[in-house]
């Protein structure tokens, strides 16, 4: 008997391997939405259309139920936070690294930048 193969069992072939000469990020980009096109046409990959719109489908439900803590209280007028957080979180993992490694003055740093980014986080309330 025939042995089916199953759509996520699919390997993509080589045309979707990345070329490793292709160096900028203009290229990777245009790469990138190149082979999303083509895994989509293929049917390699689905994405169905989402849209929150608070009706009451039992999907929908089911998904505010289990993950709406993380969601409920986002607010779109406050999508600069956003930029805030990626900042912050920069700042306490990149270029905390490179204040005086491996000393007090590092730890010291890093409490600077956290509590200056609290206070501008209660400044903005």
């Amino acid at each position: 008997p025939g042995k089916r193969e199953s759509v996520s069992a699919r390997r993509p072939s080589d045309e979707y391997c990345v070329d490793k000469s292709s160096k900028s990020a203009a290229q990777m980009k245009e790469f990138l939405l190149k082979t999303g096109e083509k895994l989509l046409k293929d049917g390699t990959i689905t994405l169905p259309m989402l849209k929150w719109d608070r009706h009451s489908s039992v999907d929908e439900r089911t998904a505010l139920d289990r993950f709406g803590f993380l969601i409920e209280s986002y607010r779109v007028q406050f999508w600069y936070w956003e930029i805030f957080e990626m900042v912050r979180k920069f700042f306490m993992t990149g270029l905390i690294l490179h204040v005086m490694p491996d000393s007090p003055e590092q730890v010291a740093a890093g409490f600077v930048i956290a509590v200056f980014f609290l206070f501008a986080f209660i400044m903005s309330k």
